[in-house]
């Protein structure tokens, strides 16, 4: 197995997923050589990139021979390989809730962003924006309301401490508002929380 030097990460920097692990190599200054892949050119269904993620979906971490995919997967190993400074508690029971929670991050809270991202994408007189409403509602009144219960006895961070959950809800969130002009109006715990995380060097270097 090569070096801690020899990380290579493919990655596009409007995706959130990249921006994920952006997140975890800046906050923890891990050298890495970048290959972006411009989804907007269709550059991930490229054969030479099918061959190191066959779904055609960024980001992918490479050391030597080892090809990790899976923004989550890569984290977690960018972390065991760089514990310091730390971003996952010492207590196996907080890791794994940590951990559960960065999985709901990937099945839950992601997806819903990705179908309203994926139609202000579209040419604006192709947009459907009663679609877009309705996307948007359901995100407010299920997901945003879930993360707002869940940070309201947190702070400053989702579990009193920077983790990987952080950096696994953030960069989504951030890139909704960003693109969509979502409002946070009413929940005043997700704006706490993601301001603070918004702030940190790490974030603005990945996410801006």
């Amino acid at each position: 197995m090569s070096g801690h030097g020899d990380l290579k990460l493919y990655y596009f920097n409007r995706s959130s997923c990249s921006r994920k692990v952006l997140c975890v190599l800046y906050e923890k200054n891990i050298p890495f050589h970048e290959a972006v892949v411009d989804l907007s050119r269709s550059e991930q269904r490229q054969p030479a990139f099918l061959e190191l993620n066959p779904l055609g979906k960024v980001p992918v971490l490479t050391r030597g021979d080892l090809i990790l995919r899976e923004s989550s997967i890569i984290n977690e190993f960018l972390e065991d390989l760089y514990p310091t400074p730390r971003l996952m508690p010492t207590d196996p029971g907080e890791r794994a809730v940590v951990r559960l929670a960065a999985n709901e991050a990937d099945t839950a809270f992601y997806p819903q962003i990705s179908l309203i991202l994926a139609e202000h994408r579209r040419p604006p007189p192709e947009r459907d924006h009663a679609q877009i409403g309705s996307l948007l509602d359901e995100f407010r009144t299920r997901h945003l309301a879930d993360l707002e219960r869940r940070l309201a006895k947190a702070g400053p961070f989702m579990f009193g401490e920077l983790t990987l959950a952080d950096f696994a809800f953030a960069p989504g969130l951030d890139n909704l508002i960003a693109v969509s002009g979502f409002k946070l109006d009413e929940s005043s715990n997700v704006k706490r929380w993601l301001d603070t995380v918004v702030a940190r060097p790490s974030f603005q270097r990945a996410c801006r």
